[in-house]
């Protein structure tokens, strides 16, 4: 399966003031200037959906029920992203077709016997550039992908 779109859209809440060491030296004040922010995906306001062409004539659309994630920032604001993780669980593939579901989750496309998450680990981001960079792993292959970033307030 290559998905023609996937869609990831998130909701982020912070599940902490901040993350953080007194740095030798530093006081506290100094150090909180550094400390990291963590957000974790709210999946109740979150989606992840896909579609997939068809021989060509039809779309296919689906989502992942299941899924997690968080990402670190260096302030509260989203200028300094870093350290974004998300997992989707693959036996949680909804296409609102009980048949097609059923030959998704087997050993033709993602065998979830075998392999039961998607994971997305980020590389870089440049958030000027509305980009992310990580590696994808769907089954026993890591590919290198470029997202778009888009972030509303």
């Amino acid at each position: 399966m290559i998905f023609s779109r996937l869609y990831l859209v998130f909701f982020l809440y912070s599940c902490s003031e901040a993350i953080f060491t007194l740095l030798p030296g530093k006081t506290e004040k100094e150090t909180l200037i550094m400390a990291n922010t963590k957000w974790v995906i709210d999946p109740t306001h979150s989606e992840v959906t896909f579609k997939v062409k068809h021989l060509m004539i039809s779309t296919a659309t689906g989502n992942f029920k299941v899924f997690q994630g968080s990402v670190e920032t260096e302030t509260e604001e989203f200028t300094k992203v870093k350290n974004l993780k998300f997992k989707a669980d693959v036996k949680s593939v909804n296409t609102n077709n009980e048949d097609r579901d059923t030959h998704l989750k087997s050993e033709d496309f993602f065998n979830v016997e075998k392999f039961s998450e998607i994971e997305f680990t980020s590389e870089k981001f440049d958030v000027a550039a509305g980009t992310i960079e990580g590696k994808l792993t769907i089954k026993d292959t890591t590919n290198l992908l470029v997202l778009m970033l888009i972030l509303e307030a």
